[in-house]
């Protein structure tokens, strides 16, 4: 409970901050290096960034919860999304051609 309220918490702050923003790969590999067994004042030193920035996004990466495919659940949903979009167009359109040819034929 205490791990849910405390990424919940981060997960605002970083929503909150103002700061310098950094692109995801610039982040993803600053924490496969802390994964490698580096400390982390070494890989916030390498980065040019906090030791509390690097604990934050590490605690935003164990967060994530990952789907079948293994994209994050909100990286699949906007993938879905946009497949049912893009479905409803062509069912749409398939709509209009079924009505025009069965207009015509009449």
């Amino acid at each position: 409970m205490a791990t849910a309220k405390k990424t919940k918490a981060v997960a605002a702050a970083a929503a909150k901050s103002t700061g310098k923003r950094y692109p995801r790969e610039y982040r993803r590999e600053a924490l496969r290096q802390l994964g490698s067994g580096r400390s982390l004042g070494d890989v916030a030193a390498e980065f040019d960034v906090s030791v509390g920035t690097l604990q934050r996004w590490r605690l935003l990466a164990a967060s994530e919860v990952t789907g079948p495919k293994g994209e994050s659940l909100t990286a699949e949903n906007d993938r879905l999304k946009k497949e049912l979009r893009e479905l409803k167009t062509e069912l749409d359109i398939a709509k209009k051609a079924a009505l025009f040819f069965a207009r015509r034929k009449a």
